[in-house]
């Protein structure tokens, strides 16, 4: 006991004297704070207002961007702790184009901001950002939405709970930093892992980060995100908060989708709708939503066993000559999910799962863009960028090959036939075009290397494909895939592809 105490003081004492030390390696453990900018909104054609808001001996960067319809209606987007507001776009558009005006920084030390980065400044920059945007013209005080994105969510949380009072909160995967910190003292394996993980969290954290915490102090209508494929931790978190939400919450779940921004590719035009449904609906309109309810109907003394679950749909509702196509994912307590589809064609249904325990969550989600199949099934159409974005990301590992030196001519030939196959069913779109710009320039070098000269005319014109494919701004260019990236990143591949062109055409 005298040994157990002399340590619990001395890690006190040490923690203590050492909270700037903790506080600034664990800032740079978790943020990853990008200084380039990609593209600004204006360039984009929306209607932006760049601004400046000072933080001590900091400046906070954002753009206020304006929506004619938005009668007020204001969404503040949170980024990650990666990236910057520049990588915002996506959203930025998406939700301007839909009538709201957006209000999007960045955190100190990240994009133009001044000022080091910090878990600090990430949770506590928010509130002088809102005391600016309330001031301003236009934006009404009482129809405000936070839009929280990874760790953002939980800066949202938080924003909502002690800085200002928001009418709808858009939570996109909800980590929490008590986890990380636990999970990373456990894995170093710190002496008396439970007091230095306390003592971490005090030195390097503001008060109320936690967001289950902050979730059970609020009530306002609630969106939550999560990618059924995002990391375990992750999807923990996030259930567990949305558990703890008061009010009128809604859970989306999607499936074959990782962390944000994958699900802007996987359910691209379905993931802006719900968004967008659901804040008109919350800030002044009729919201469309669907009520869970689960009974067990048939288990055993561990819940295992066949569960009833019970769909009403709220606002908005459908009928036998319009039924909504509805897909359901119940989540056990470790965020694994089982699926199952329904055509909902009145305001009520029922759907039986076979589950492993009693479902710790149930996500329900209007599928708008479904076609029916047999019996109660149904698929997605998707988009253009859906469709071969998941066809691409299916294919990468075998793209990535044609990087080997020497390149396989083997390779090549697949891939050169895969892409034929997928682009007789449909064009690429201009997203999917530019990621192939180094998969064509691969091709080409590969085929230019066979000495065959079928091969090489081939290789021209996959050469010459590659080069057409990179885009003209290559800045605003943007990967929602599982490895995200801003910016096109084929450069040196496309440059390559010239100079092998002009030495098989001597021009």
């Amino acid at each position: 006991m005298r040994i157990l105490r002399a340590a619990s003081i001395a890690a006190a004492l040490f923690s203590a004297a050492s909270c700037s030390t903790a506080h600034d390696d664990l800032s740079r453990v978790v943020l990853q704070p990008t200084k380039e900018t990609f593209v600004e909104p204006a360039e984009l054609g929306l209607d932006a207002e760049a601004f400046e808001v000072p933080v001590g001996d900091a400046t906070l960067y954002g753009y206020l961007v304006r929506s004619p319809q938005a009668s007020g209606r204001t969404v503040v987007l949170l980024h990650d702790r990666t990236g910057n507001v520049s990588t915002l776009h996506p959203y930025i558009t998406f939700l301007a184009n839909a009538g709201f005006h957006v209000c999007a920084f960045d955190y100190r030390g990240f994009g133009k901001s001044t000022g080091e980065p910090s878990l600090r400044g990430m949770f506590l920059d928010t509130k002088f950002v809102l005391d600016w945007l309330c001031a301003q013209r236009g934006v009404d005080a009482n129809k405000l939405a936070f839009y929280g994105i990874g760790l953002g969510s939980s800066a949202a949380l938080r924003a909502a709970r002690l800085d200002r009072a928001c009418q709808a909160i858009v939570l996109d995967e909800t980590p929490s930093m008590r986890d990380f910190i636990a999970e990373r003292a456990r894995k170093r394996g710190d002496m008396v892992s439970t007091i230095g993980t306390g003592f971490t969290e005090f030195s390097t954290l503001p008060d109320s980060t936690d967001p289950g915490e902050n979730a059970s102090q609020l009530s306002m209508p609630s969106l939550w995100i999560l990618g059924a494929e995002s990391p375990q931790e992750t999807r923990v978190s996030t259930l567990r908060a949305w558990f703890d939400m008061k009010g009128d919450k809604q859970l989306l779940a999607l499936p074959a989708t990782s962390s944000p921004p994958h699900s802007l590719l996987t359910h691209d035009g379905e993931y802006q709708r719900v968004v967008t449904t659901f804040l008109a609906g919350a800030l002044g309109g009729n919201a469309e939503r669907i009520a869970t309810a689960s009974r067990a109907v048939d288990a055993d003394a561990a819940g295992k066993g066949k569960h009833q679950i019970e769909l009403e749909a709220k606002g908005n509702k459908p009928t036998a000559d319009a039924p909504w196509a509805i897909e359901v994912a119940a989540f056990d307590a470790d965020g694994s999910a089982s699926w199952s589809k329904v055509w909902l064609e009145g305001d009520k249904a029922r759907v039986t799962l076979n589950l492993p325990a009693t479902p710790a969550a149930i996500a329900a989600m209007h599928v708008a863009d479904a076609e029916r199949g047999e019996a109660a099934t149904f698929s997605r159409k998707g988009t253009p960028l859906s469709r071969a974005g998941t066809w691409f990301e299916s294919r990468r590992d075998e793209f990535l090959r044609l990087e080997d030196e020497p390149p396989s001519p083997e390779v090549a030939r697949n891939a050169a036939a895969a892409i034929r196959e997928r682009e007789a069913i449909e064009p690429f779109p201009p997203l999917v075009e530019a990621e192939l710009a180094t998969v064509y320039a691969g091709v080409g070098r590969a085929l230019a290397r066979t000495g065959n000269a079928e091969d090489r005319a081939a290789a021209i014109v996959w050469l010459q494909r590659a080069i057409a494919a990179a885009p003209q701004k290559p800045e605003r260019h943007w990967w929602p895939g599982k490895n995200a990236h801003y910016g096109f990143q084929g450069d040196n591949a496309v440059a390559d592809a010239r100079a092998l062109l002009k030495k098989l055409t001597g021009s």
